[in-house]
């Protein structure tokens, strides 16, 4: 992937090239330890290292240009600079465009919640794969392509880390990813440039208090979420999966303007679960659908907990056109 400066430019209201606007730039890094030849490095000012520090040594490894918000930085010859008016912003933007916006290619499924993230996301790779699907995960563990194992340092992956591996599952064929959401990355701005298919709420608790400060605050970022897969885009299809016995998930829905499919035990819903049957090694149940009976399910899973995200799991299959035939 190769842009020109000018082109990064002139996505961004306000900005300005000092230097060689036809300067080509190969990748964009915050990370001063990963530039190499052609790098625009992100200046970024954290709360205890302030990267424009990094500029001489990054320039050593190749760099052609920085990003920065400061009104005014020095840097060696040879090196352009992009001023732009708010930085996390711009990278916001110019990200997804530099690696050709991968998640357009692919079907993107995101799944938020205080718990149950990280197994409803297994369950929901699991099952596309074995309808034959090709899936990339990104989850608070790990990413995966295929069986490949990428390791991560944060729930969601900044957005730069993120869209690169987005760009390599595309690259690699993938037909579709599966990916955790966080309360923090979507409040952060990490899933910016992401047109996500298909949104999966599992609940809200009190968590991350120290974060967004009150629980509306909180159920709001999560929201964001419904934001993202109901605006415009030419993919179609798109659809919200909510948890019916969480009252978090009336936030949700209030965001929310395509199909919904809900789920439950307690409350009335789209998907439900009946004759459950929990022991130590596994559950049993029989999964309704609209109220009529999908299919008998026994898994090795147990907890009442993990009836609900059997249910998101399915939910989201069905919103990704699985044949309930392949889901029994």
């Amino acid at each position: 992937m190769t842009k020109r400066l000018e082109e990064l430019a002139a996505l961004l209201p306000g900005a300005r090239i000092v230097g060689d606007a036809q300067t080509e730039i190969t990748s964009i890094e915050r990370d001063s330890r990963r530039a190499r030849e052609g790098t625009l490095f992100a200046c970024i000012v954290g709360a205890h290292v302030d990267a424009h520090s990094f500029i001489p040594d990054v320039a050593r490894a190749g760099a052609r240009a920085v990003l920065t918000e400061r009104a005014s930085v020095d840097v060696p010859a040879g090196v352009a600079v992009l001023y732009v008016p708010n930085l996390e912003k711009a990278l916001d933007t110019i990200v997804p465009f530099f690696c050709d916006y991968p998640a357009r290619a692919m079907r993107v499924v995101g799944i938020t919640g205080t718990n149950g993230k990280t197994t409803t996301s297994y369950l929901v790779r699991a099952i596309l794969r074995h309808a034959g699907r090709r899936v990339g995960l990104i989850g608070t563990i790990q990413a995966m392509i295929e069986d490949e194992v990428l390791p991560t340092s944060n729930t969601t992956p900044d957005i730069i880390v993120l869209q690169q591996m987005l760009a390599e599952m595309r690259t690699r064929g993938m037909d579709a990813v599966v990916m955790e959401v966080s309360s923090h990355a979507l409040a952060l701005g990490r899933v910016a440039g992401i047109e996500f298919d298909t949104a999966v709420f599992t609940n809200l608790t009190q968590d991350h208090l120290d974060f967004h400060k009150t629980m509306e605050n909180y159920a709001r970022a999560k929201a964001h979420l419904f934001e993202l897969v109901s605006a415009p885009s030419a993919k179609e299809g798109k659809t919200a999966v909510l948890n019916a016995d969480d009252a978090a998930s009336e936030t949700m829905r209030a965001y929310t303007h395509c199909p919904i499919i809900t789920y439950g035990v307690d409350h009335s819903a789209d998907l439900t679960a009946q004759d459950v049957q929990l022991a130590c090694d596994g559950m049993e149940l029989t999964l309704m659908h609209g109220g009529k009976r999908l299919f008998h399910l026994h898994t090795g899973i147990t907890g009442l907990f993990n009836v609900h995200n059997v249910l998101a799991a399915v939910g989201a299959s069905l919103a990704e056109h699985v044949a309930a035939s392949t889901l029994c």
